[in-house]
């Protein structure tokens, strides 16, 4: 009897093993936070224009500050996060801001849907380029023109650089542009050196811009080009699916782009006050439990700054709001990463985790949402590891 009993437990013990066991809900992309979220609009370096620079002035610092706001306060927030604490059956919502500060450039009249541009008066002289121009001297001879993508093939990729892209007819136009400089030479490094000395600068594109000599009018309808040779920053990645500025008509006159190269830095993200790290990941963090405390989303360059500051804020928020037994949710770890849709990036997403999580359970590299695909990259881990928030 004893040995039949022992079976029978033991049948009983497999078949409640081979039982569903629930788990926990999927840190699934908040599309209502993102949707909500006020848009960044794609832009770039300006076409044809009389500056022949921008000096990137993102605030990396301020855009942190703003993101440790006390969420109690931050009533006029574009994102509503959906919380589940562990260690309660309930869901609390927290609101949170969402504040990006991008760079600037005296852009007054928009030429085209990507780019703004400084119109200077009609037939006033423009910056003369530094790189070839075709012979005759025309939109079509620019175009077939094989010295371009040569030159673009031909250029080195920097130490510490990816190659995204080479020899495309667009330039890069995102969420998360820096600025740009004009370059007298086809030169990445020095164009790599601009990056390097940029905060938050992940990637530059490298390209050629058939532009006027002067600015096209009644008068001047279809001047003679010059070449200039720009150089933008992006606070993200990038690849060819951002390379969509592909130039613009002024008057009768066709400036278009040749020769864009985009390069990717390989560096980490920097690390944080407060944290260890960052930890590369794969994908975005999918914890097995209900770890998971939240979220934040900052449209713009990619910045993990935020995400720290958002997560220290919570868990100070949290222990100022605790539960009725007097306990409450802390900020142990926050995964930051761009988030991209159809390959363009839009911003910094932020989850937020009472655990540490690493690789392999990396595997959240992105979601549909009906036929828009957002994808994951720059993925890294912060670990909380000062004593006392």
């Amino acid at each position: 009897m004893r040995t039949a009993s022992i079976l029978v437990s033991t049948a009983l013990l497999a078949t409640s093993l081979a039982l569903p066991q629930p788990l926990p809900e999927p840190q699934d992309i908040d599309f209502a936070a993102i949707e909500t979220a006020t848009p960044i609009e794609a832009t770039g370096a300006p076409l044809a224009d009389s500056e022949v620079a921008a000096v990137p002035t993102y605030d990396a610092d301020a855009a942190a500050s703003a993101a440790a706001v006390d969420p109690v306060t931050a009533l006029a927030s574009d994102i509503i996060a959906k919380r589940q604490i562990s260690t309660t059956t309930t869901t609390t919502t927290t609101t949170t801001t969402t504040t990006t500060t991008t760079s600037t450039t005296t852009t007054t009249t928009t030429t085209s849907k990507t780019t703004t541009t400084t119109t200077a008066p009609s037939c006033t002289a423009l910056p003369k380029g530094s790189g070839p121009v075709s012979s005759p001297d025309t939109a079509a001879a620019f175009k077939s023109n094989p010295i371009y993508a040569q030159t673009a093939e031909s250029a080195s990729v920097p130490d510490g650089y990816s190659l995204a892209f080479s020899a495309l007819t667009g330039a890069t136009s995102a969420s998360s542009y820096l600025g740009y400089y004009t370059l007298t030479t086809y030169n990445p490094i020095l164009c790599q050196q601009k990056c390097d000395s940029t905060n938050n600068c992940y990637a530059f594109n490298l390209y050629m811009e058939r532009d006027p000599s002067v600015d096209p009018g009644v008068s001047c309808p279809n001047p003679t080009s010059t070449t200039n040779i720009k150089c933008s920053l992006w606070g993200t990645n990038i690849d060819n699916t951002t390379a969509t500025n592909v130039g613009q008509w002024r008057q009768q006159f066709n400036v278009l782009i040749t020769a864009s190269n985009g390069y990717n830095s390989l560096a980490a993200p920097p690390a944080q006050a407060n944290f260890t790290g960052p930890n590369k990941l794969g994908g975005a963090i999918n914890a097995p439990d209900n770890s998971y405390i939240g979220m934040r989303y900052y449209p713009g360059p990619y910045n993990p700054a935020q995400c720290t500051a958002a997560c220290q804020a919570t868990t100070q928020y949290d222990r100022a709001h605790p539960a009725k037994d007097g306990t409450y949710a802390t900020c142990a770890f926050v995964n930051t990463y761009v988030l991209s849709k159809n390959g363009a990036p839009q911003g910094t997403y932020c989850s937020m985790y009472t655990k540490v999580w690493g690789r392999g359970y990396d595997n959240n590299y992105g979601q549909y949402r009906g036929s828009d695909y957002y994808s994951v990259s720059q993925s890294y881990g912060y670990t909380y590891s000062a004593s006392t928030n």
